[in-house]
């Protein structure tokens, strides 16, 4: 699960619109196995970029649910809302 997270995230880090250091911070987290910071971190990121993801919307929710963030964020309290609005998937 971790592997999987982690090639999600390396493979859409640099391909969607994250600032320099958005994305330094992305990659520290990911080579410190910080595996739920860095996919947060990811999306609190592209939730604020003009640029939108053009992601999979069941396979994103899955790594978040095995990340456990659908139970404990590491950033901000309300962001597993957030992310299922922002990924167009219906909250539980």
């Amino acid at each position: 699960m971790f592997e999987a997270a982690e090639t999600f995230i390396r493979s859409n880090v640099d391909r969607i619109g994250i600032d320099t250091e958005g994305r330094r911070e992305i990659l520290r987290y990911l080579d410190n196995r910080e595996y739920e910071m860095a996919f947060e971190g990811l999306f609190l990121e592209l939730m604020q970029s003009t640029r939108p993801g053009d992601l999979d919307p069941a396979l994103c929710r899955n790594l978040g649910i095995a990340l456990g963030l659908d139970r404990h964020s590491v950033f901000d309290g309300q962001f597993w809302e957030k992310f299922e609005h922002y990924v167009g998937t219906p909250t539980r």
